[in-house]
């Protein structure tokens, strides 16, 4: 799965390289939890964007349905960001 944070560049543009990168630190951070609670490999992180595979390296019978369930997920997170840190971001 291949995600991407949609209104990060407005968000970029208006603060500081550090809090810039602490901010997708705080999200990566819950997309690498729920990938271990689903037993998912994180391939990286390019910029804003996420990805991460089911079934590798090890094979992983249900890797479709663990994906989309962090999906689900990543987008309540998403949500529960905005509510906690006032920043507008969908995935």
């Amino acid at each position: 799965m291949f995600s991407d944070l949609v209104g990060f560049t407005p968000i970029a543009a208006t603060v500081s390289p550090i809090e810039l990168v602490n901010l997708l630190n705080q999200i990566f951070s819950k997309f690498g939890y729920l990938a271990e609670l689903y037993g998912l490999e994180k391939i990286k992180t390019i910029g804003d964007a996420y990805m991460v595979a089911g079934g590798l390296p090890v094979l992983k019978e249900n890797h479709a349905e663990a994906i989309a369930n962090m999906a689900l997920d990543m987008q309540q997170e998403i949500h529960k960001f905005q509510t906690d840190m006032g920043k507008q971001l969908k995935i």
